[in-house]
């Protein structure tokens, strides 16, 4: 099991370095980045870009994506909520993978963050104002497979 661990943030010439004991989690300034990625452990995936518009998406079949219109979201208050959370491993609670991509950069290493529920009303959002290319098909892959189930009830 992998141990919570707590990060202090520093700015350095334009990179913000998340630090802890054993590992260290590179975020990106918000003015470096062009598109943040959010990835949730059921196979879907929230692409938003910098006018707040954005793409939810299910898989890796092409037609199980829903385009979501400019300033639907609000990309600097998501990457502040982000940023903080931040670590190179995903700690033992839930946790979401998130990528910061730069412009022109092709690959980007997830770094993890436990901010859940924040991400779960974030995605219902999206999903909300989102123009699903195969409208019906779309919605019956959010009923039957949603981005983050509900938890089971306890007895």
């Amino acid at each position: 099991m992998i141990s919570r661990r707590h990060f202090t943030g520093v700015l350095l010439s334009g990179t913000v370095v998340m630090a802890c004991r054993d590992s260290a989690a590179e975020v990106p300034a918000f003015d470096q980045i062009q598109r943040i990625t959010i990835l949730t452990a059921t196979d879907w995936r929230l692409d938003i870009e910098m006018d707040g518009s954005g793409r939810l998406i299910f898989g890796s079949n092409p037609m199980d994506v829903s385009l979501i219109p400019g300033g639907t979201v609000k990309p600097r208050a998501i990457y502040d909520m982000l940023a903080p959370t931040l670590q190179a491993k995903p700690s033992d609670t839930a946790s979401i993978a998130v990528s910061l991509r730069k412009p022109g950069q092709i690959s980007v290493t997830a770094l993890y963050s436990d901010k859940v529920a924040e991400v779960t009303e974030l995605f219902a959002t999206a999903s909300k104002a989102g123009r699903p290319l195969e409208k019906e098909r779309f919605e019956s892959v959010l009923k039957q497979a949603p981005p983050f189930p509900p938890a089971e009830k306890k007895k």
